[in-house]
């Protein structure tokens, strides 16, 4: 009877079970033990701000976090990650670590009221020493640039021009 113990997992992944297993193999028929690393889980949050006033945070963006093919990422709970911003300007979610398939990005699909939508993909980058804590969050930041502002003017101001030359036409005949 032997163990099999994992000493170092991969990145991104827990250490796995000892697998307990009595050799009965032969050379004509091989013995296969299998050991399954799991998935470790960690928050992605966006944060959304204004592109001019960094400190001005985003209500009311619509964010999702997709897979590096372009499909809609999942949670943990199977849940798509699509959302909007809170009051605060952030949204979070809590995923797989998925870097060796690929990745996450971050993209915003629908922008607060008064900015331009930023269709910028932003990788969810996780560095050799990340430690996965539920504190730790990867942060993303998009920003949004404001939509110009239509105050209206210029119909008020086209409608009196063609006004005042209408009456002047009607004076003339």
């Amino acid at each position: 009877t032997y163990i099999l113990r994992e000493l170092e997992a991969p990145f991104g992944f827990d250490l796995s079970k000892e697998v307990t297993f009595t050799v009965t193999g032969t050379k004509e028929k091989a013995q296969v033990i299998m050991m399954t690393d799991v998935r470790k889980t960690y928050y992605v949050s966006a944060v959304k701000v204004d592109a001019q006033d960094q400190t001005k945070l985003l209500p009311g963006a619509e964010i999702t976090l997709f897979l590096k093919d372009g499909t809609v990422a999942k949670d943990i709970n199977g849940n798509d990650c699509k959302g909007t911003t809170d009051g605060q300007g952030v949204i979070t979610w809590n995923v797989e670590y998925n870097g060796d398939l690929g990745g996450y990005y971050v993209q915003e699909t629908a922008a607060p009221l008064g900015y331009r939508i930023n269709s910028n993909h932003y990788d969810v980058t996780l560095s050799e020493d990340y430690d996965f804590a539920k504190d730790n969050a990867v942060k993303i930041v998009v920003n949004d640039e404001a939509a110009p502002i239509d105050t209206g003017v210029g119909a008020p101001i086209a409608w009196g021009i063609t006004g005042a030359a209408s009456i002047f036409a009607l004076m003339l005949v």
